[in-house]
């Protein structure tokens, strides 16, 4: 559909073959104004062949780019450059739209805020290990009472105005890599940030705890890396000695978030996985603020695309194509 305008281009990265796009295409094929959406899927070079060759002509326009994906920033940046929408919106092969409006809605907020966000859900809720890091990663957005401006979005799941993003130039990569940076710094210049809770993903979240715990460890040493860049030797070894006060603080932060939005029992149940979890976080922090990202950033991006293979296997039916 060449001639079709575009409305927004969906971003996806994703480091598996087209097998693990599946949950989500199914999804965005049936989406309202699919026939205005661009669809870009950055992912490992011998990969683009096999993608392109899946029925991606519901789209109006579609693009596989091959890219290292040694950083998900970097590649998720290259589809951005892409891009021919005024709105960006990020997305995982792991995450799932749960309304066949949630891209219309997305855009129809672009007119008064920069960035939209959408109310994240538990893909697969079984397992406690799988509450405990939903709370991590997304528990500020497990719950939204109305629509309304608000100082953080979701990470990797949220919509962007695009000519904004590319305003960073060279260093929009490097703002990517912990979106909050990104946030705070759109913030500062008087950007502004929506919620919706008619807007809702769900995300499949990892079900075995020994693997979460290196999923944590990290997140938790690339976030500190993130934000120790501009500081003194000092002032990062302080950070460092202060990583079990992090826990501390995070432990009670995110469990009263919950409490608020109603999930007490989801709480209750996770509980010592979240505290454990947190605590190894808090160590990748310490680690961070002390010696810097190190391979974190390639391990984390790993684990991110190696998803479904630490969910359980109805889980991960959830985003694989069934087996022919």
């Amino acid at each position: 559909m060449p001639d079709t305008p575009i409305t927004a281009s969906v971003i996806c990265v994703t480091g598996d073959g087209p097998e693990a796009l599946h949950g989500l295409l199914s999804r965005l094929k049936t989406q309202s104004i699919v026939q205005e959406l661009e669809l870009i899927i950055v992912a490992k070079p011998q990969l683009v062949a096999p993608i392109e060759a899946l029925d991606l002509q519901d789209f109006a326009r579609f693009q596989v780019i091959g890219h290292d994906l040694s950083s998900s920033a970097r590649a998720r940046a290259e589809g951005i450059r892409a891009a021919q929408g005024a709105v960006v919106i990020f997305s995982e092969d792991h995450a799932f739209p749960l309304s066949d409006r949630w891209a219309e809605r997305l855009v129809s907020h672009h007119a008064y805020a920069a960035a939209i966000g959408p109310v994240m859900r538990n893909a697969n809720p079984r397992t406690a290990a799988s509450w405990a890091s939903l709370m991590i990663e997304y528990g500020m957005w497990m719950h939204a009472p109305k629509a309304e401006f608000v100082p953080y979005i979701a990470g990797h799941n949220s919509a962007y105005d695009r000519e904004m993003l590319l305003t960073y130039g060279d260093d929009l990569a490097n703002m990517l890599e912990a979106e909050w940076v990104l946030q705070n710094d759109l913030r500062k210049k008087g950007y502004k940030f929506w919620i919706d809770p008619e807007i809702e993903v769900a995300h499949m979240n990892y079900s075995f705890f020994r693997a979460s715990l290196a999923l944590h460890f990290a997140e938790g040493r690339m976030f500190a890396a993130s934000r120790r860049e501009t500081w003194s030797s000092l002032h990062r070894l302080a950070f460092a000695a202060a990583a079990p006060l992090i826990f501390v603080k995070r432990l009670i932060s995110i469990s009263w978030t919950a409490i608020r939005g109603g999930h007490g029992r989801e709480l209750f149940r996770c509980f010592p996985h979240l505290a454990i979890f947190l605590a190894v976080s808090a160590a990748g922090e310490g680690v961070g603020y002390a010696l810097g990202a190190g391979d974190s950033g390639h391990l984390f991006a790993e684990l991110e695309y190696q998803r479904w293979r630490n969910v359980y296997s109805d889980e991960a039916a959830l985003q694989r194509a069934p087996a022919s």
